[in-house]
């Protein structure tokens, strides 16, 4: 019998009917999710799952709607019907042609066949063709109790690390970062004159010989050479007076040195300007004559002779070479020619990053700028994470960010190692356990685990025995032990009735809210211990748990409440309404109790807050409480609804709280980092991590300073500095979330860096300032505020943007710039400036417009609210303004409001929950909740 060999190939005209759409994929779930948006009868779909040739992988599944009207995504690929079961790509036909009366004789009656290019042609049987049940269909139970299973012991079966059989040393493995830079050419002197240089110029090496051939002559004739007159008896004690030899001979030497220098400074420039017209022209052979603007003259030692030719080195990116060592020989550049080498370097650098040359980049950094933040990060993106976390670790000091580095390269025994020196054990746990070595892994957790509980961190310690060692009732033990007297008392009895009911323990939790009852009476903590039963009334899973807390709470309540004091009385009350969510009246009546109450019991006379008589508003205090430990609070800010506070007593110290006053401190976090305490922090971020930048100190690492719960996992904040940074004199957030910092105490070392969420650098520019704006006037921290397209800096008492490389002063004020605010992404362009001596509204671009205001206030915290209120507060006054930004009154600011405080000098002026409600938090420790009234 003859035999046909067919194959598809594209139409030679037109196409067949779409009768199937075939699905790219190897998961069915993305099958599912294709045809869940297809507006078909998916009951009546027929689908074929598409194998790779000779390969058991799936590549995708076609599939056969009952009608032609479902609309497919742009992924599917249509595919079109031969004879009753043959399918392929609607453009495609049978090589050689075969009449359509005949394709049914190719092909069995019972199968379908789908020809996909590249895959060949499958044949699916009645039992392979699915519908879209099958596909989430349940499989049958197998009798097997899972839930029952114990972990067996588990043998490593990966690759935990490739070693070299001969280590080789960080100079070894960097040798590669020339690349080609400078393969030609040793001696600048055979390059081209710069346009500018004149052909008549001495030559820098005989200028240079020369200075240090005066240089010796003048030591050796400081001994030969006397004065006319010098001579005298040995017996005579007057002193000889100089004579005219000695000024001709002294005079002489000076003015040749001075005309030597003069000739060698020249030599120098002309040698600069060749390098600088060789950067532009050929960056490689231009880098290999670089002269280094990075400052560290101290890492050489002594002084080499001076010259005047820029000598080749090695462009190579080398560790070794950082280590100094060698005499230097140091030029003193003009400033306008540090500032081009320092703009060109950074271009360059900008320049190899883009083109992947990452270790080329990184050498332009370090060895030339001294950037070593910018090198790290750049190493880093080019995946050299080995010298990246050299230079974290050993030029930067930054240990954590070495053991994220190295974790991020997958070299996990180096990571082990560095986590282990940072005693960060649960993270060692965790890498021992992805490298599959277990039991190193569980020493690691219960060292972890232990460090918690000697700080009495009972969540963190009960989490790990929970989640990492899978001991549930050592957790519940640990998270037990912390009440009534642990530091976290009150969320250790939250997270310890979440656990129980997770572990279906509704027995065991009923026994512990009867001894928490208990506690109550013996403690006399009512009103904490009722509230707690409330919480379990509203999260727990279990509904007999739920009505027995409520049921315990209820006889807490009742019977305290009538021999409460006031104060106890309110929370009580507040606590009852929880349990009856459904009681309109309730709140009612506890009111009438409280106003009847106070007839018998008058309450102390509270202290009213003297409001300054205004026609369109007042101020009013909500709410006051204290955070503790005294004036030590340097910064502030909210995230979520809670108001986190950073200051420094001893170390850094931690507080959260809301706006109830209910206050929770951490004083732990960077025990291994004492700052002075007048080191001034700021503290940046709408969620976690919060972004903390100690000014002038050097960069934080990331620690959790304040642990969620399985109640609540997003009350876990962390805070730090930032990868990318260094030691930060000003900073602000940008409005998509990038973090903008000044870096450099000085004019020509200040730099203007941005860095993104994940710690990359994104661009960094030197800062140089406008004309007749001095550096030397500005605050400490800098004043800085970012918007989507500009960034502005307060400088003494001027105003200056920075928009691309352009910089410009937008306004000048008769008093010193102490501070900047602005609103939120999608606010009003207006800026407050807070001046030494009042405030101002700067209203920038076309129409702009300057109003002062607050005249009367001192250095105040300013915030422009969500509302369209300015608000300023010093250390005796707070004074409210609605801005006007409607075209027609835009540039009005009216006062609505003012009051007198006496909490002390505040440190952040904060939004509230409501658009007319603002946060003054003091730095001793005095959080006031304020609404504006109009």
């Amino acid at each position: 019998m003859p035999q046909i060999e067919l194959a598809i190939r594209p139409r030679a005209a037109g196409r067949l009917d779409t009768a199937a759409w075939f699905i790219p994929g190897a998961s069915p779930q993305q099958w599912i999710e294709e045809i869940a948006s297809w507006r078909t009868d998916q009951r009546s779909l027929r689908i074929i799952a598409i194998r790779e040739q000779d390969s058991l992988l799936l590549a995708g599944a076609l599939a056969i709607p009952s009608d032609s009207d479902c609309r497919p995504s742009g992924r599917c690929v249509a595919y079109g019907r031969l004879g009753e079961n043959l399918y392929l790509p609607t453009d495609a036909e049978l090589r050689p042609a075969v009449p359509l009366a005949d394709v049914a004789g190719l092909f069995a009656e019972d199968y379908l066949y789908v020809w996909t290019p590249g895959r060949g042609l499958t044949a699916a049987g009645p039992l392979e063709v699915f519908s879209l049940g099958a596909l989430v269909r349940p499989p049958a139970p197998t009798g097997d109790a899972w839930e029952s299973a114990v972990p067996g012991v588990g043998f490593p079966s990966m690759i935990v690390a490739i070693l070299p059989h001969q280590t080789p040393t960080a100079d070894g493995l960097l040798d590669d970062a020339r690349d080609g830079i400078g393969d030609h050419g040793d001696d600048l002197a055979r390059l081209p004159k710069s346009p500018d240089e004149s052909l008549l110029g001495a030559s820098g090496a005989a200028i240079g010989a020369a200075l240090s051939a005066a240089a010796k002559a003048l030591r050796g004739m400081t001994g030969l050479v006397r004065p006319a007159g010098s001579e005298r008896h040995s017996g005579d004690q007057t002193p000889a007076r100089s004579g005219a030899g000695s000024r001709g001979t002294g005079g002489a030497l000076d003015r040749w040195l001075t005309q030597l220098r003069k000739s060698l400074q020249a030599a120098r420039n002309k040698e600069v300007a060749r390098l600088l017209g060789l950067l532009e022209n050929d960056p490689d052979q231009g880098l290999k004559y670089a002269l280094p603007i990075d400052g560290s003259g101290g890492a050489h030692r002594g002084r080499s002779l001076p010259g005047a030719r820029l000598g080749m080195h090695n462009t190579d990116f080398s560790l070794g070479r950082m280590r100094g060592g060698g005499a230097a020989d140091v030029w003193d550049l003009p400033f306008d020619y540090q500032q081009q080498l320092i703009a060109k370097y950074r271009e360059l650098a900008a320049r190899e990053a883009r083109l992947g040359r990452y270790r080329r980049a990184a050498y332009i950094y370090a060895e030339l700028l001294g950037d070593y933040n910018a090198a790290a990060s750049t190493l880093e993106q080019g995946r050299c994470f080995r010298e990246a976390a050299v230079l974290y670790r050993d030029r930067l000091k930054n240990d954590q960010a070495a053991a994220e580095c190295l974790e991020r390269g997958e070299l996990w025994a180096e990571a082990i190692d560095a986590y282990r020196a940072l005693e960060q054990h649960e993270k060692v746990g965790d890498l021992f356990r992805h490298i599959q070595q277990n039991d190193a892994a569980s020493d690691a957790y219960h060292a972890a685990a232990d460090a918690h509980l000697l700080l009495d961190q009972r969540l963190e310690a009960a989490r790990i025995y929970d989640e990492k060692l899978r001991e549930p009732d050592r957790a519940i033990a640990t998270l037990d032990g912390g009440w009534p007297a642990g530091l976290q008392a009150k969320t250790c009895v939250q997270a310890a009735l979440a656990l129980r009911g997770r572990l279906g323990r509704h027995d065991s939790a009923r026994e512990r809210i009867t001894e928490l009852a208990r506690c109550a009476r013996q403690l006399a903590r009512h009103a904490e211990v009722a509230g707690l039963l409330a919480d379990v009334f509203e999260r727990y899973a279990d509904r007999g748990v739920r009505g027995y807390a409520a049921e315990v709470s209820s006889q807490i309540i009742a019977n305290r409440l009538r021999l409460a004091p006031l104060a106890e009385v309110d929370s009580l009350l507040a606590t009852l309404a929880r349990l009856v969510p459904g009681d309109p009246l309730l709140p009612r009546d506890g009111r009438q109790y409280v106003q009847n109450r106070k007839q018998y019991r008058p309450a102390p006379l509270a202290r009213q807050a003297i409001v300054t008589p205004t026609t369109a508003g007042r101020i009013e205090r909500v709410h006051q409480f204290e955070l503790g430990l005294g004036d030590v609070w340097k910064a502030a800010a909210v995230i979520g609804d809670s108001i986190f506070v950073a200051g420094i007593d001893h170390g850094l110290v931690f507080a959260r709280c809301d706006g109830r006053g209910n206050v929770e401190r951490r004083t732990d976090a960077w025990l291994e980092r004492p700052l002075p305490m007048d080191t001034e922090l700021v503290m940046l971020g709408e969620k976690s991590p919060i972004h903390l930048l100690p000014i002038g100190a050097g960069p934080l690492p990331m620690k959790e300073v304040f642990a969620g719960c399985d109640a609540a996992p997003s009350d876990c904040v962390w805070a730090g500095t930032p990868k990318g940074h260094g030691v930060v004199w000003g900073a602000a957030v940008g409005s998509l979330g990038q973090i903008w910092s000044i870096e450099g105490r000085n004019e020509p070392d200040a730099v203007l860096v941005c860095v993104n969420g994940e710690g990359a650098v994104v661009a960094t520019r030197s800062l140089r300032l406008p004309s007749g704006v001095d550096w030397q006037d500005v605050s400490i921290p800098v004043p800085i505020h970012a918007t989507s397209l500009r960034v502005f800096v307060g400088v003494g008492n001027s105003l200056i943007y920075l928009q691309g490389d352009e910089a410009r002063t937008l306004e000048r004020f008769e008093r010193r710039i102490v501070g900047l605010a602005g609103g939120g992404p999608y606010a009003s362009p207006n800026i407050a400036v807070s001046l030494d001596a009042g405030a101002a509204v700067v209203r920038p671009g076309f129409g702009g417009s300057v109003v002062l205001c607050a005249e009367s206030l001192r250095s105040p915290k300013l915030l422009i609210s969500q509302g369209g209120f300015l608000v300023a507060a010093d250390d005796q006054r707070i004074e409210a303004y609605q801005l006007n930004n409607r075209a027609k009154g835009a540039g009005r600011v009216a006062l609505r409001g003012a009051t007198v405080h006496d909490a002390g000098r505040p440190i952040a002026v904060l939004p509230g929950r409501q658009t007319d409600e603002f946060v003054v938090v003091t730095g001793a420790g005095s959080v006031s909740v304020y609404r504006l009234l109009i």
